[in-house]
C-alpha cells in the first residue's frame, strides 16, 4: 500500500471518529482472478490477479446542509508481472445546503 493508501485510511478513521456523525457506511471486498490474455495484446499473456479494497463512506450534519464524504482504496496484485498491479485510492467531498423551502 504507497502513501495515498495510508492517507485515504487515516482520513476514513477520522471521518468515522467524528462526533457528529450520522451514518458511517463501511464496504469491503476481495477478489481473485484469472484472465488468459491479461493485457488484450497479440501475445496472450495468462495471468491470475488478487484485488482488495476498502471504503467508508459517511455525512455530517450542519446548520442548513449536509456535508458528505467518501474515501476508498483498492489493491490489485499480479505475482507474475509486478509491473501491473495497481494502488487506486480515491476521495470525495459533497455539499448540500438547502435554497429555499422546497428546494435543495
Amino acid at each position: 500500500m504507497r502513501r495515498g493508501g495510508y492517507a485515504s485510511l487515516v482520513l476514513g478513521f477520522v471521518c468515522c471518529h467524528t462526533a457528529q456523525a450520522n451514518e458511517i457506511d463501511v464496504t469491503y471486498g476481495a477478489g481473485h482472478s484469472f484472465d488468459d490474455n491479461y493485457f488484450f495484446d497479440t501475445n496472450n499473456m495468462a495471468a491470475q490477479s488478487y484485488n482488495a479494497n476498502l471504503g467508508l463512506r459517511g455525512s455530517l450534519d450542519i446548520d442548513g446542509g449536509k456535508i458528505g464524504y467518501a474515501v476508498s482504496h483498492e489493491e490489485v496484485r499480479v505475482p507474475k508481472y509486478r509491473f501491473a498491479e495497481e494502488h487506486n485510492t480515491q476521495a470525495e467531498i459533497s455539499l448540500t445546503k438547502a435554497i429555499g423551502e422546497k428546494l435543495e
